[in-house]
């Protein structure tokens, strides 16, 4: 009896030991590091899952970060540094909202840069900032997702260019383009192709052409009718086409980038809220 008085609370002790660490390092979210505390957990469950449908699309690495202590960079540094903590690859995005500095930011790089010019990141948050003065953390975050896969779906813009602020090098994108000897070795295969086809054609017939002759006299027909055109009337009308102003002007199609954390080529802003 004694010795079953001194076992029971034993192995309750054991499995209370092993079970506390289990629930402490059970993470919020995948994709999601909310070390501001900002979302609850079913809020952070919903960012991740908008996160992983936007990472499959785009085949980038996406996260969303929260923080109380930038550790003394701006919000686009910490975006940049904590990025470069998980990413494996070059290419993706990262949204933050930042209540050190109190900002929200997104940090884009590599390939992202194509599709986020200086433009579409204000618009980006424009779409954040709506909720951030009711402390409705989540929705920004979750608005900022949606409007960054928007413009993804709407492709790299028209005359998109990377400007590289530290070097001052200008980058046009440049979309399914050849090359010279890539045109000039279509074009040999080409002609060696329809060369071959005609080739074969000609072996075909040739012992044909002599002997045969289209008798046109015979086989012919032509039919000539009168035709006449005659003028009735003219109505001529006169509208003005408005032209839309872009409100990025040039520069609409700009994107500015440095080389940040991990040697990435990385863009992107911030809004003070």
């Amino acid at each position: 009896m004694v010795k079953k008085k001194i076992i029971v609370p034993l192995l309750l002790l054991c499995s209370m030991l092993f079970a506390v660490p289990v629930m402490a390092s059970e993470p919020k979210a995948a994709f999601v590091y909310d070390d501001a505390e900002l979302f609850d957990q079913s809020e952070a469950d919903s960012i991740s899952e908008k996160i992983s449908d936007f990472s499959s699309e785009t085949g980038w690495e996406i996260y969303a970060f929260t923080t109380e202590d930038a550790q003394g960079y701006t919000s686009q540094e910490y975006g940049e540094n904590t990025f470069d903590q998980y990413a494996t690859g070059m290419d993706g995005v990262a949204f933050v909202i930042d209540m050190d500095n109190r900002e929200i930011a997104v940090v884009h790089f590599g390939e992202a840069n194509r599709y986020y010019t200086d433009e579409r990141v204000e618009s980006i948050l424009d779409e954040g900032f709506n909720y951030m003065g009711d402390a409705e953390y989540a929705d920004a975050m979750e608005a900022m997702i949606d409007e960054a896969e928007y413009y993804y779906g709407q492709g790299v813009p028209s005359g998109q260019y990377n400007y590289d602020e530290e070097t001052g090098e200008y980058d046009y994108y440049e979309k399914n383009t050849l090359t010279w000897f890539e045109i000039l070795i279509t074009l040999l295969v080409a002609l060696g192709i329809g060369g071959a086809f005609c080739g074969i054609t000609i072996g075909k017939y040739r012992l044909h052409f002599d002997k045969y002759k289209y008798d046109y006299h015979k086989n012919s027909h032509v039919n000539l009718t009168n035709s006449t055109d005659r003028f009735v009337n003219q109505v001529v009308t006169h509208r003005h086409i408005q032209r839309e102003s872009s409100g990025g002007g040039s520069g609409s199609g700009r994107t500015t980038v440095h080389t940040g954390a991990g040697g990435r080529s990385t863009g992107g802003g911030s809004r003070k809220f």
